[in-house]
């Protein structure tokens, strides 16, 4: 239950968001996704994601103009639709995503949970 999660701003809300240093791309929940889909912009891409359970399945990249948290703002970023109720369930909190810290390219980002702050 160690996984640091934080809100971000995203289409005019503040919602909760998983941070995972070793993910290599950003995923929204499914559920979200559906419900938000106007706002979502689908991609031409598709990639291939290799569950826990060892299931390989092809998924669309959708992308969103733009969200930000801590203090940057994000354009143009691509999400790959992943059911993420097992999160929400295991953590008891609303995840709507994942954010793959090592693919904004930054080379320090400081995350202090005990007071809710994020320094790229």
């Amino acid at each position: 239950r160690e996984v640091p999660c934080v809100k971000i701003d995203i289409l005019g809300k503040k919602k909760w968001i998983a941070l995972d240093s070793g993910s290599t791309a950003h995923f929204i929940d499914t559920k979200y996704l559906d419900s938000h889909q106007s706002s979502f912009l689908k991609t031409n891409s598709v990639v291939s994601v290799i569950t826990a359970g060892e299931k390989q399945k092809g998924h669309q990249k959708w992308r969103l103009d733009e969200f930000s948290f801590g203090d940057k703002n994000f354009e143009n970023t691509d999400f790959i639709p992943q059911d993420l109720s097992v999160f929400r369930e295991e953590l008891g909190v609303e995840i709507i995503g994942i954010l793959s810290l090592s693919s904004f390219g930054e080379s320090q980002i400081l995350i202090d949970l005990e007071r809710n702050l994020i320094k790229f």
